[in-house]
């Protein structure tokens, strides 16, 4: 028996050191709250009206200027043992933009910009909508590689992409939920209207 016993103490620290791990885990950490952010519309504005996607101008009138979008949010409320309060509202405080292409080449600075953080403030009510702006593309992208150099191009030469955006929420007790949206952005020196 005396010699099973170190065989079994090391299999239960190795299973401790494994939940350990577990309980540290980021992912872990941002499903606690028994809420789900549900990203239901992202919209932008398009001097040509197009919807569905950021036509993003490089250079307006001489000038460059940021993309905002808007955003409505939903936050639905997932355990259905308990009744929710006021205290289960979420509060959505940052987002990350980064931005993909179709063909692969993703490298920020010379295929597509760089990613970037933002902070926001929409409080979404437990069961309920919320909507807010957010910064969809910087102006400082814009003087920026890749997209500085589309300055002289004209409408004809454009990076096609989507921006992956991540949303950070708590709910009142402090608890983090965290959501992914996509949206198309396309860059170019579009016509001025």
């Amino acid at each position: 028996m005396s010699a099973k016993r170190p065989w079994m103490v090391g299999a239960a620290l190795l299973g401790l050191v494994v939940l350990a791990g577990f309980g540290c885990s980021p992912l872990e950490d941002e499903s606690e709250a028994p809420n789900r952010l549900i990203v239901v519309s992202i919209s932008t504005e398009n001097v040509s009206g197009a919807t569905g996607v950021l036509e993003s101008d490089v250079i307006t009138k001489g000038s460059v200027v940021e993309d905002v979008a808007g955003v409505t949010f939903r936050n639905d409320f997932i355990n259905l043992a308990f009744t929710p309060t006021s205290l289960n509202d979420l509060i959505v405080t940052r987002y990350r933009v980064t931005y993909e292409r179709s063909d692969g080449q993703n490298q920020p600075g010379v295929d597509v910009p760089f990613p970037f953080d933002g902070t926001m403030n929409v409080l979404v009510p437990v069961n309920e909508e919320g909507s807010g702006e957010f910064t969809l593309v910087r102006a400082s992208a814009k003087l920026e590689e890749p997209l500085v150099s589309l300055q002289y191009l004209g409408a004809g030469t454009e990076i096609a992409t989507t921006a992956r955006i991540e949303f950070w929420a708590h709910d009142l007790f402090g608890r983090v939920v965290r959501t992914t949206a996509t949206y198309p952005v396309n860059f170019a020196n579009w016509a001025d209207e």
